[in-house]
């Protein structure tokens, strides 16, 4: 039996620079608009904080989805980070859910894996809005009914039983490798560039819903859309659940 799916859990922490302390987060903007835990380091405020709440630890992949009342830009949340004394913070506990979603055998696509598709849509929103579960249900054909021997994106080379994913302009592509382009790079073909149109999502009619409810140091690194996309060339080689937490007010308010 597969392992339930994680909580997403959101929590809320106030912090306060003394003498220039150091948060001790490594981050970056990933998607454009929540701020990445790359690395928690050894000291510094969050460390410290992690350390005296053990049941409910930042860890890398988990996210920061405010900043002192900002949302959704990352660029302007991690410029608050670094200038303001006063942080008013909420996390998302997103990884788990990353750390899932790396592990997923993309050749064996089940129903728990297209449940936690639909979380991670809603817990982490792709860059580009082509939801990753929409992805999974493009057509699914077997290697040898393509005509070809490799994927155009990793290089790797296909055999006859794999099953790759058909685009609606009738190019094909490892799963994993094409769902990571089309949802952090571009919602196009990396061939012919004709456009994916992902339908929007009717959240009344979704059999999923996701509910929650209720460093920082000098370095919070931003990578380029086209690094992150030249690295994804690189390195490419049942019955849904009500998902709930309860966001924790204050916890870990320092001076």
């Amino acid at each position: 039996m597969m392992p339930a799916l994680p909580q997403v859990a959101e929590q809320f922490i106030s912090i306060t620079r003394v003498n220039g302390a150091s948060v001790g987060l490594v981050l970056n903007t990933y998607d454009g608009a929540s701020l990445r835990i790359v690395q928690v380091e050894e000291e510094g405020l969050i460390p410290n904080w992690n350390k005296e709440n053990p049941s409910h630890q930042l860890r890398r992949g988990d996210r920061i989805v405010e900043v002192n009342g900002v949302r959704g830009d990352a660029l302007a949340m991690a410029e608050a980070c670094k200038v303001s004394s006063n942080l008013n913070l909420l996390f998302r506990y997103t990884s788990e859910l990353e750390q899932r979603h790396h592990m997923m055998q993309y050749c064996t696509l089940g129903p728990e894996d297209f449940e936690l598709l639909l979380l991670l849509d809603k817990a982490i929103p792709p860059r580009t809005n082509v939801r990753r579960s929409f992805i999974a249900q493009l057509p699914r054909e077997k290697a040898c009914a393509s005509g070809l021997d490799r994927c155009s994106i990793c290089l790797q080379e296909w055999h006859g039983d794999d099953e790759i994913t058909r685009l609606p302009c009738q190019h094909y592509f490892c799963t994993k490798c094409i769902e990571q382009w089309l949802t952090q790079c571009r919602a196009q073909c990396p061939m012919c560039l004709a456009p994916v149109h992902c339908p929007v999502e009717d959240e009344e009619a979704s059999t999923q819903s996701l509910l929650v409810d209720d460093s920082f140091d000098s370095e919070i690194g931003k990578e380029t859309e086209d690094d992150e996309c030249l690295a994804i060339v690189r390195a490419s080689s049942p019955t849904p659940k009500i998902i709930s937490a309860t966001r924790c007010e204050g916890l870990g308010s320092r001076t």
